[in-house]
């Protein structure tokens, strides 16, 4: 019997090294809400303009605390023989 380390796949973040999470930005809407260049400040556009941190995708990525971004963790594994 012994024990030894090997790389399993993050289960945390799926092997990737990311994690998804909503825009801080835009609330993960895609679009923020900026005032409107041809009101001059005195509306909002309807449709909002794209948001710059997401790209209007909704989502950022934030790398995996778990793994540190590797998408690997080790893991102890019991050996018999």
């Amino acid at each position: 019997m012994g024990w030894f380390e090997e790389q399993q796949s993050c289960p945390y973040c799926d092997g990737v090294g990311y994690i998804t999470i909503d825009c801080p930005d835009c609330y993960g809407s895609g679009k923020t809400k900026e005032t409107c260049p041809d009101c001059r400040g005195y509306g909002h556009g309807e449709d909002g303009e794209k948001c710059y941190t997401c790209n209007g995708d909704g989502i950022v990525y934030d790398y995996c605390d778990r793994c540190g971004g590797d998408g690997k963790i080790q893991k102890e594994c019991h050996c018999r023989r």
